[in-house]
Formats: structure tokens, sequence, C-alpha cells
């Protein structure tokens, strides 16, 4: 289990992935830089003595808004917002405490993710293996490091480390959608399943979120075109919806699986709207405490189930005294008023299944 998963570079697209992602819980000191491994490496090694000393770093006159470490040959585009001289106190604070917070995961268990640059690097970890998992493993024995591979470098026969193609012919970071969909360039959703199986679900929701939020409010800014705008809202707008479906459904199922119906007082007639898994569920439990008139579902896959009718919602005829409980409750509202208004179902008859269990 990975406490933390954390960017290694080399550029901004690895950390701004694993926000889109969920797995980005803290800003590390190499998620917004250009940074070479053997420079990574050196940092990690020696607690990062050195660095952005003053004495190594430079402006860039065609860029202001960048500076670069030459002896480490790192660059930093992502942190003036007025000038070198007047923000660096600023930045090097900043950078004290991503540092800091860095060094304490290691300590916990971590994933580290790497973009490998170019060859040379690639070939340097084949044969450097020993030594970077010294360094890798100083703080933790269980840290370990993902590679996520460009199709076009060519891995050495010798390179053992755990990896993944991305299957990109050209590393892309002229816009940000770009930047975030790096992972998606992956052929599978290996990795994505390989972190989501090792990482706590707590920590995973809560990264979502707060970067859900983090994209509502650019896309509400204004410096997007207003398309963007619309597609950022909706995109978030049905992410905060599948993630409420999705809590929603395994809050449904522990009810179920905890509830004893020997002490529930069920209607003596029902008819169960919904005739997917946790409605079936509903049922096994249900069945020997209640008469089960049928199912009701909008888009039937089936016509029965356990020898009870699965009845279009369009065909659906109410049955007097029978109670109707709605099993998705996330779209309850909706399907009362299908019901009310295609099959004239008093509201009265209709509950939502949390109501069951009141």
């Amino acid at each position: 289990m990975y406490n933390s998963v954390v960017s290694l570079g080399w550029f901004c697209a690895t950390s701004a992935s694993l926000s889109k992602n969920g797995f980005r819980s803290f800003s590390g000191p190499f998620d917004w830089c250009f940074s070479e491994y053997e420079s990574v490496l050196h940092f990690i090694e020696n607690d990062f003595k050195d660095f952005l000393s003053i004495e190594n770093i430079e402006t860039i006159d065609d860029k202001p808004k960048e500076f670069k470490d030459f002896k480490y040959s790192m660059i930093f585009n992502h942190d003036i917002h007025n000038s070198f001289a007047e923000d660096f106190p600023t930045i090097k604070e900043k950078y004290i405490r991503r540092i800091h917070r860095f060094l304490q995961e290691t300590k916990n268990g971590v994933c580290f993710i790497r973009a490998v640059k170019h060859q040379q690097e690639l070939d340097y970890i084949a044969c450097n293996h020993s030594k970077i998992h010294k360094i890798i493993t100083k703080n933790n024995i269980d840290n370990t490091v993902i590679y996520l591979i460009p199709k076009y470098l060519s891995t050495p026969k010798n390179f053992h480390e755990k990896n993944y193609i991305l299957n990109i012919n050209v590393y892309q970071g002229n816009f940000r959608e770009a930047l975030r969909s790096l992972f998606d360039t992956i052929q599978d959703d290996s990795l994505l399943l390989h972190l989501k199986n090792n990482y706590p679900e707590t920590i995973y929701k809560d990264n979502l979120i707060f970067d859900l939020q983090s994209e509502l409010k650019i896309a509400q800014s204004g410096n997007s075109s207003h398309v963007i705008q619309l597609q950022a809202i909706r995109d978030v707008d049905n992410a905060y919806r599948q993630m409420s479906i999705n809590e929603t459904r395994w809050q449904r199922l522990m009810k179920l699986h905890r509830a004893n119906f020997c002490h529930l007082t069920l209607p003596s007639s029902i008819a169960i709207y919904g005739a997917g898994d946790i409605g079936k569920v509903f049922y096994d439990r249900a069945k020997d405490f209640t008469n089960i008139q049928c199912f009701i579902d909008k888009n039937p896959c089936e016509k029965e189930y356990m020898g009870v009718p699965i009845i279009k919602l369009t065909n659906y005829k109410p049955e007097p005294d029978t109670t109707i409980i709605v099993i998705p409750t996330y779209a309850y509202t909706e399907i009362r008023n299908d019901l009310t208004s295609i099959c004239n179902v008093k509201i009265s008859s209709i509950v939502a299944l949390e109501t069951v269990f009141d």
C-alpha cells in the first residue's frame, strides 16, 4: 500500500496527470519544473542541501517568468509572478515547505512516478539499478519508482524496473489538457488500476474532489474560451454525479447487508423500481417478509428475476395498496416524476429505499 504517489518529473505532465486521476495529495519539489533524473536523485540522496542555492540560479533574458539552476540543469517556469528579484524569497520559502513534506512522505512509503526524458536517462537507469534503489529507499525500504517510457525510446535488455509505455511520438506540453492527459496515452488502464489498488480510498476521493473543484475554478475564471469553460464545468458536474452515484451505491449495499429484515416494517405489497444488482439484493433479503409483485425498470435487460416479472416503466400498471420502493435514490425525484406522469402512480405510494431502514 502506498501512502503517497509523488512525481519525480521530468516535467509538469506527471504531476498534472496524478492530480487529474486522484493520486496527488500535496505539491512536491519536482512537480512544476523541468528536471534531469540524475539531479533529482542527487537532491534526494543529499536531503536537498543545495536545492535552489542562489549561486546556481540564473534568469532567462527572453523569458522573464522563468529561471534556471544551471548547475543541475533544472528550469522553473511556474513560480515567478512579478519579477525574479521580488519573488525569489517567497519561492524559496515555498520550496522549503514542499521539501519538508516530500521528505516526511518518503518515510511513510511512497510510489514515485518518473516520466523518462530521453534515451540517455533510460540507459542510465538500466545501468545504475543498485545505486538508484539505495537512494529511493534511503528513508523507507518500501519506496518504489514506476517509470513511464515513451514508445520511441529503446528499452535496454537489462532494464528490469516497473514501467508503462506511453503511446506517444513526442512529449506534448503546449496546452493544459495535454499535460493532464499523459496517463491517457498508456494503452490500457493498468497503471491507474495498480495505483488505485494500492492507494487509500479516502485519500483518493479527497484528491479527486479537490482537483475537480480546482478545475471548476479555472473554467469559471475567464482564462479559457467559453466552449472550454462549458466543457470543464460539464466534466466536473458529471464527475461529481458519478462519485455521488458510486458513494450512494456503496451505502445502499452496506445497509442491505447489515439490515435485520426481521425487525423492519415493510409494506405488505411492494414493487421494486430498479432491476439492477442492488434491486436484486433487496429482493433476496426482503422476499420472505413481504409480497413482491414485480420489478419496474426504465430499460430492463431481462424479463424476470427468480420468477418475478420485470416490467418496463411505460408498461407498468399500478396495483392498489402496492408501494413502489425506488432503489436508485440518487435519481429519486426523476423516477417519482416518471411514475406519476407516465403510470399515474400516487406520490404517496412511492418511497425511497432509505426510508425502509428509518
